[in-house]
């Protein structure tokens, strides 16, 4: 079951700005958390995994800015990234359990440096557009994110079978608890473009404001190579996107000529690819949750964006999710390569300064997606756990806003 959480009203206490590197790419965490709880979480907790926060909200924190200095060292933009970020106990059991949700705030259409007819997420907007186009009418974030502070209450019993988040940034999760690093990098690069926005149980393209359907830049590179003549989404009906969701091994990612992501997918497994072209996640029984919005589970080896990731993908780069950010338009800094294999930069509080803001509320009708664990299969020793993770593309209560 998906669950998400309406922002409402909240009162932002201090935003985190991350350094970059030369070209610098800002990312800001707004903390959406009201006093005590969340992000401000003032109970003790012992430094652990290189992580050095004393309280369960320092800690958090910290496993947040790593991960906005990772995607900073990664992508170029000369418009600050914002990313509201809080906790909310949610729906938890021993199997599923909902993790959190996220998603991108607007989808921009019609702007110098975006492809004609098509809807944007807005961090990717204004990084193409090299300006904020969303001023005036905007949110304070470009992505909302909540997570799951369940998973840290000491009275959470059959949630996950006794397991929690794992807040250490050295990849050494323990036997039966969740990397929270994962967990966050996954969802930031959905909510930077590594979503479709098709309506997978009917095969309708996102309807804009205004009652016009368009296809959102991450659906223009989906192709199905079962469908006579191989037609990318856009120019199939909607009854045959519908069909095409559930064509297993058949649906694919086309860079549209990218040949360095061609060449990455080549050196893949096998089984990885079909003609040439990875496959993405696309089972004969629809799942809402994750289809399409996923590098297929029978890539190989692991990925960050796979329905199911283990808990060492982090420290070993993002893989192919950058090449796929990159042939939707993000500008990559010159020394990343597709795919990613790092190096991940080392996490130092040093690096960071904070920027205080006056308190600013807002009532927020964003969108958001959520994240399921799935504890159907038993964890992996090797990895302390596989973890399946699935954008709720389809389930989100908050809607994305677009243009006309």
């Amino acid at each position: 079951m998906m669950s998400t959480k309406h922002l409402r009203s909240l009162v932002l206490g201090v935003l985190l700005l991350v350094a970059a590197p030369a070209s610098a790419t800002n990312i800001v965490i707004v903390n959406a958390d009201d006093s005590g709880e969340g992000l401000n979480d003032t109970t003790p907790r012992p430094a652990i995994g290189g992580n050095p926060g004393t309280t369960l909200g320092e800690q958090r924190m910290n496993v947040l800015q790593y991960a906005a200095q990772i995607m900073a060292s990664r992508l170029v933009s000369t418009v600050t990234i914002r990313i509201a970020v809080d906790f909310n106990a949610m729906d938890c059991s021993s199997h599923p359990a909902v993790i959190g949700s996220a998603g991108t705030s607007y989808l921009i259409r019609g702007f110098a440096g975006g492809q004609a007819g098509t809807l944007y997420p807005v961090a990717l907007a204004n990084a193409l557009a090299g300006e904020r186009l969303d001023v005036g009418h905007s949110p304070y974030a470009d992505i909302n994110a909540t997570f799951n502070s369940a998973l840290d209450a000491p009275q959470h019993g059959q949630c996950l079978a006794g397991g929690g988040w794992y807040y250490g940034l050295d990849g050494k999760t323990p036997q039966g608890d969740l990397n929270f690093l994962n967990a966050v990098i996954h969802e930031l690069i959905h909510g930077l473009g590594f979503q479709s926005f098709v309506d997978l149980r009917t095969g309708a393209l996102k309807m804009t404001d205004a009652g016009r359907h368009m296809p959102d830049i991450y659906s223009t590179h989906i192709k199905d190579l079962r469908v006579s003549g191989q037609p990318r989404w856009p120019y199939m009906t909607s009854a045959e996107r519908q069909q095409s969701a559930l064509h297993t091994g058949y649906v694919v990612w086309d860079p549209l000529g990218n040949s360095t992501t061609a060449n990455a997918v080549a050196a893949l497994d096998p089984g990885s690819s079909r003609s040439g072209q990875v496959k993405l996640y696309a089972p004969p029984d629809l799942a809402p949750a994750s289809s399409i919005s996923h590098f297929s589970d029978a890539v190989s080896p692991d990925q960050i964006m796979a329905p199911s990731a283990n808990d060492s993908d982090v420290l070993h780069g993002l893989g192919l999710s950058v090449c796929v950010l990159r042939d939707i338009g993000w500008q990559l800094h010159s020394s990343v390569r597709c795919p990613d294999h790092g190096p991940i930069p080392s996490f130092d509080s040093a690096d960071n300064r904070f920027v205080d803001r006056h308190s600013t509320e807002y009532s927020g009708t964003g969108s958001g997606g959520g994240c399921t664990i799935n504890t159907q299969t038993a964890f992996d020793p090797l990895f302390g756990g596989m973890v399946f993770i699935a954008l709720g593309v389809l389930g989100w209560r908050r809607r994305a806003h677009v243009g006309a």
